[in-house]
């Protein structure tokens, strides 16, 4: 699993300072302990800093960072995801919508789907997904054979947190298409800096076709339908002594 980490060059710095001083300074009676004290805490905080921002290409497809442990998802309808973390960040999926939660990666190690990719004649469904540059989810691909439906829904806005402010949907079978978009906010996270509420405000309609005796078709569209929905997650993370081990 390819891991991103803050970069340690000051703690290595500051461990060849105190090395440097050390030596030079063999000669002289030791009067500077309380000084070694506060350089040995403020390495212990700068490593705590570089297990809390942790990240990897599963805990950046999911929204996290930090030291994951598992994460469970959930909105008026019950869990939708669950998932565990190993503490090198790479992902086990409980709960995915509903499919079996097998897993497909790329060369990057990315999951580029969930679910069996199964033909027409399973009822089984299955989502893929396209990242951008940062590794963000920016193409969700719904996938049902029986149906012969692909409902796509892409990510947008991603504001300073890395974090999608807009959706969009649509998808269908048939001359029937189901259409949707949605604004996206954030009002809770945790000390991590990761959401634990996300509210989501928007619309959905859906068009058809109409075929009259003369054969001309003309598409009409239902009346729009506003919704506002939250959806919340559990988050809990490994211990120092998990890590540790």
């Amino acid at each position: 699993m390819k891991k991103i980490l803050i970069p340690i060059f000051a703690l290595c710095l500051s461990a060849l300072s105190m090395t440097i001083a050390s030596c030079n300074g063999s000669t002289k009676e030791n009067t500077n302990s309380a000084d070694s004290t506060i350089v040995q805490d403020t390495v212990q905080e700068e490593l705590e800093e570089v297990a809390d921002t942790f990240t990897s290409t599963d805990l950046t497809m999911f929204e996290l960072r930090g030291n994951v442990k598992e994460m469970t998802m959930k909105d008026n309808k019950g869990v939708k995801v669950k998932v565990q973390f190993s503490k090198e960040g790479e992902a086990t999926i409980l709960k995915y919508y509903g499919t079996d939660c097998k897993v497909k990666r790329n060369g990057k190690g990315q999951i580029t789907s969930i679910g069996t990719i199964v033909g027409e004649d399973s009822e089984d469904f299955y989502f893929t997904f396209k990242y951008n540059a940062d590794g963000n989810i920016v193409e969700e691909h719904e996938v049902h054979p029986s149906w012969y439906t692909d409902y796509v829904s892409s990510f947008k806005g991603f504001n300073t947190d890395n974090l999608p402010t807009k959706t969009s949907s649509a998808g269908g079978e048939g001359g029937q298409m189901d259409y949707d978009e949605c604004s996206l906010s954030y009002p809770e996270k945790d000390s991590f800096g990761n959401w634990t509420t996300r509210k989501n405000k928007g619309k959905s309609w859906t068009t058809d076709l109409d075929v009259d005796d003369e054969g001309n078709e003309k598409e009409i569209s239902s009346p729009v339908e506003r919704y506002s929905t939250t959806t919340t997650r559990v988050i809990t993370y490994f211990s120092k002594e998990e890590l540790n081990k």
